[in-house]
């Protein structure tokens, strides 16, 4: 599992809402699927496999081990953190959907899905575009036109 620092905007993950500066475990890789918004805290790395030791007899198997190093030394104090504005205030859109269209990422947006109601989003700014379909197609139809 990947841990990953939000370092843009907000992300949600069903109902939860994470921040600027929040840490995200993951086994997704989220830098790579949401680039600039996301950078790698840790990462699993392989260790040197360990053979069998005197104590533990010929028959036991070699076993491989993972270790997670930190890759992130900067660490977010008080004095750097700032007051979010009331337009930067949590807002749940719904659950994220983006994964379901695959337009979205390429044109830099979020879709989000609530009840029946989808959202479309602005990655880089976080600002709703739409938010008046209630079908997929028309929200892909709106992704070709976008």
């Amino acid at each position: 599992m990947l841990q990953f620092k939000v370092v843009k905007g907000k992300h949600y993950e069903g109902t939860k809402c994470y921040k600027k500066g929040d840490i995200i475990a993951s086994d997704k890789p989220l830098d790579k699927l949401f680039r600039n918004k996301f950078e790698i805290v840790s990462r699993p790395v392989e260790v040197d496999t360990v053979g069998s030791s005197p104590s533990s007899g010929p028959e036991s198997d070699p076993v491989e081990t993972l270790v997670m190093t930190p890759v992130l030394e900067e660490v977010e104090t008080e004095d750097t953190i700032t007051s979010t504005s009331e337009e930067e205030q949590d807002v749940y859109h719904g659950d994220d959907v983006t994964k379901k269209f695959p337009d979205a990422i390429a044109k830099g947006v979020l879709v989000y899905r609530k009840g029946r109601k989808y959202t479309v989003v602005d990655f880089d700014s976080n600002e709703v575009l739409d938010s008046t379909m209630t079908r997929k197609a028309k929200v892909e139809e709106w992704l070709k036109e976008w």
